[in-house]
């Protein structure tokens, strides 16, 4: 099996997509910027307007927990999590 896809079968990280109000966008990304899980946030078009990709010992485990707490915020229209698995 390749490094990749060992990787794969215990992933460490999720994408996060997320749909936001123009007015809560800038507070989203504050909030996203506090978290120590986050690796990176970009700012994307279509039916989403943020991609976010988090890393975690537990990643599934964590996705959940952070996609809830995500759409307490004001602000948040929409969240999707992509987590990679081996295919």
């Amino acid at each position: 099996m390749r490094e990749w896809e060992e990787q794969l079968k215990n992933p460490q990280v999720c994408y996060v997509l997320l749909n936001t109000s123009k007015r809560g966008h800038a507070r989203v990304a504050e909030v996203l910027r506090e978290s120590p899980d986050v690796v990176e946030i970009h700012n994307v078009t279509g039916d989403y307007n943020m991609v976010v990709k988090v890393s975690s010992d537990d990643i599934e485990q964590f996705a959940g927990t952070f996609s809830s707490s995500l759409k307490r915020i004001p602000g948040v229209k929409q969240v999707k999590t992509l987590i990679p698995t081996a295919f």
